[in-house]
């Protein structure tokens, strides 16, 4: 089938497997946006997925090309499931690996020049560490960064910080060391977003949710309000 038929119709084992939103719709959505709107850049890469959850997007990249994906999870019973997932859909062992830990925590132990694409997808939000991910998707040498993230509705480049509960697998995991039920957290803006990929050398360009292809927006109201973005950012040189 064609890169961009629907994503869960064609492996639909990720519905089940899936921790955030059950939906047809809203994956297959984000789906469209992250992956076939960025089908060309695959080929041949090595990707990094941050947060990689039950490895869905690992696997898509492969699907979509990709040499090489590592992902990166802190929650051990979703590492399990992504390796599970791609024992199940046979996926060639020596394509991927999945890495137990804290995201930064384990960017920091990866070698310069090792990866070229770092997708982060349903993560920037729930972390302190914006800046410090940007800088080190640069240290690795990613050419290209596919972003999916909550942004809030300033227009000023701010970054909102709230707590979020540790036992929810769509938010984030206690990073303190001090076995805490919350972690704070900075939601940014999108101008707040362009800035820090800026300050890293990347440009960014937004995915247009509202080009006209989408006429059922059941389960994708943040991307219809734009307190959701999609992004693919280019290093600079």
């Amino acid at each position: 089938m064609a890169i961009g038929a629907g994503f869960c119709d064609r492996f639909p084992r990720f519905l089940e497997t899936t921790e955030t939103i059950p939906s047809t719709n809203r994956l297959n959505c984000r789906y469209r946006a992250v992956i076939a709107a960025n089908a060309k850049i695959f080929a041949g890469q090595r990707v990094l997925d941050l947060g990689s959850h039950d490895g869905r997007w690992s696997f898509a990249a492969l699907e979509a090309g990709a040499r090489h994906v590592t992902g990166i999870e802190a929650r051990p019973r979703l590492l399990e499931k992504a390796n599970n997932n791609f024992s199940f859909y046979k996926v060639d062992r020596s394509r991927y690996r999945f890495i137990l830990g804290e995201a930064l925590a384990e960017l920091s132990l990866l070698q310069d020049n090792s990866i070229d694409i770092m997708m982060c997808l349903g993560f920037f939000y729930h972390t302190l560490g914006h800046t410090q991910i940007l800088l080190e998707a640069r240290r690795l040498g990613a050419r290209y960064i596919i972003m999916d993230t909550g942004v809030t509705g300033d227009a000023e480049p701010l970054i909102r910080l709230l707590y979020e509960p540790v036992s929810d697998a769509r938010m984030s995991v206690d990073y303190s060391g001090g076995g805490r039920s919350h972690a704070l957290v900075g939601v940014p803006s999108r101008a707040a977003v362009t800035a820090m990929l800026d300050y890293a050398d990347y440009e960014a360009e937004f995915f247009d949710w509202h080009d006209g292809s989408i006429v059922d927006w059941t389960d994708i109201e943040d991307y219809r309000t734009g307190r959701r973005v999609t992004l693919l950012a280019r290093r600079r040189g």
